[in-house]
């Protein structure tokens, strides 16, 4: 997924933010911004379920971040001339074992291109608030730290299944 952290300044004429100096994030991986939180956990103090915040995540970038960023996610359907959407991320919770599940909150932006530059962008958020959650899990965690931290199937879907009860007849 692309991911990226964007270094914002507020448009007083607009209303909206500059998002500019796009980083690239990675979630993933055994040096990825999850696999460092998890190793900062202690398992009998901080338990298994934990949240991290925008401003917790910013805090695992490498460098620290000396500006205010936005973590942002862009999605593009079909194309690469379809429309760009960008979500800002708002938090991720969490519940680590040997796997970790992982549940991340965002937010929409209207964004706008200024100049014909993808690295400058012009966004508004949302009045009303609307947010929307992603599901999605790495293998590895707090009891298999050396595991390879990609992305996987989380091990219990049970959300994604409904179920017509059956009739019994007697």
């Amino acid at each position: 997924m692309p991911f990226k952290s964007y270094q914002i300044t507020p448009d007083s004429a607009s209303g909206g933010f500059l998002l500019e100096a796009p980083q690239p994030l990675v979630f993933s991986g055994k040096h990825g911004l999850i696999a460092r939180h998890i190793r900062r956990l202690q398992p009998d103090s901080e338990g298994s379920a934990w949240t991290l915040h925008e401003d917790d995540i910013a805090d695992l970038l490498i460098p620290p971040p000396t500006t205010t960023r936005w973590l942002v996610f862009a999605q593009q359907d079909g194309d690469s001339s379809s429309e760009l959407r960008l979500s800002r991320l708002l938090r991720i919770r969490g519940f680590s074992d040997a796997q970790t599940e992982l549940l991340f909150t965002f937010s929409p932006l209207a964004v706008h291109t200024i100049d014909g530059d993808p690295a400058r962008l012009l966004a508004h958020e949302p009045t009303h608030g609307r947010e929307w959650n992603e599901e999605l899990a790495l293998n590895g965690g707090l009891s298999n730290l050396d595991g390879p931290w990609t992305w996987c199937d989380r091990a219990l879907n049970i959300g994604a299944t409904v179920m017509k009860p059956s009739l019994s007849v007697s």
